[in-house]
């Protein structure tokens, strides 16, 4: 017997990013796991948003160094969340992102990461777990926040 892939959500916040397993029933989407969470512990002070938006795409060293630790951590919840199976995964984050929606050109608290979902793919290889399909591409928060209150609710 086949299963099918474990689905985790994850979202990105300023403070923090959580995650989950979910399925999709008839009336929305169903947490199916264990709400993990972490919270950024590293101080970080984002450039401010009217110099982000004057310089898209640009990013300085800090911001560099931040989102690589912060995608690590990323990487080790949904890792943590999908519990060895093969898994697929839908990102919320906030800010502009880019135009593949595949990273962040602009957010007011957190680094700047033109290609974070191409870097989490990359730390996912190096924990040779196996991600199939999703996170090619970002949700907006505000999308997911819709989404959520039209159907997600809690699992047992």
């Amino acid at each position: 017997m086949d299963l099918a892939p474990t689905r985790i959500g994850l979202d990105m916040g300023g403070s923090g990013a959580r995650a989950a397993s979910v399925d999709l029933e008839e009336d929305g989407w169903f947490r199916c796991g264990e709400l993990r969470e972490i919270s950024w512990d590293d101080d970080f002070r984002p450039v401010p948003f009217h110099e982000q938006l004057s310089s898209p795409g640009e990013t300085t060293a800090e911001e560099e160094a931040c989102a690589r630790r912060r995608v690590g951590r990323l990487a080790e919840l949904v890792v943590a969340c999908a519990e060895g199976w093969p898994f697929s995964l839908n990102v919320a984050a906030p800010g502009l992102p880019t135009q593949d929606r595949a990273g962040i050109l602009a957010w007011r608290n957190g680094p700047r990461s033109p290609t974070l979902l191409v870097e989490l793919r990359r730390e996912f290889d190096a924990k040779d777990v196996t991600l199939l399909g999703g996170a090619t591409r970002l949700r907006s928060d505000a999308v997911a926040c819709a989404m959520g209150e039209g159907g997600a609710r809690a699992g047992g």
